[in-house]
């Protein structure tokens, strides 16, 4: 059984800006991917999706948080799915957790990614994915109100 550690920006109700979600989000990360991680624009907007979505950074996250991007951002769906694999994400997820651990990361997610889908179809307006910039002083609180965004 997989034990996870919730962290503060998971918090539907939390108080932390965005930016100091982003940096605990960071920190979170195992630290091989911390090392071998350049920070593309593309990666630090994906990261600041975990944090609003409220997603830590397992594989079924991931896939979760995929989810919310697309339904529930203004990003275009073709141009993040191209910046995705050129960032060679799942590649890295390959190596860090396996082929198996991937898979069995993709089987958990569909419930999640299921309700996430339904969540994101309901938000009150799309989070821009583009504009985050703006938002990394504002408690997630309020962004969360904001845009109607239902933590799981």
């Amino acid at each position: 059984m997989i034990v996870r550690q919730k962290l503060a920006f998971q918090d539907p109700g939390s108080r932390q800006t965005l930016g100091e979600g982003l940096a605990e989000f960071r920190a979170s990360l195992p630290e091989q991917d911390q090392q071998n991680t350049a920070m593309t624009r593309d990666l630090f907007l994906h990261d600041v999706c975990h944090v609003v979505f409220g997603q830590g950074t397992s594989v079924d996250d991931d896939v979760v948080v995929d989810v919310w991007i697309v339904f529930g951002t203004d990003v275009h769906t073709r141009s993040y799915l191209a910046a995705l694999f050129r960032s060679h994400a799942l590649q890295a997820l390959i190596e860090r957790d396996g082929l198996a651990g991937v898979a069995r990361g993709l089987i958990r997610a569909v419930p999640r990614a299921c309700f996430s889908f339904f969540r994101a179809r309901r938000m009150t307006c799309r989070w821009p994915w583009a504009g985050a910039d703006r938002y990394l002083d504002t408690p997630l609180f309020e962004i969360r109100s904001e845009y109607g965004i239902r933590l799981a």
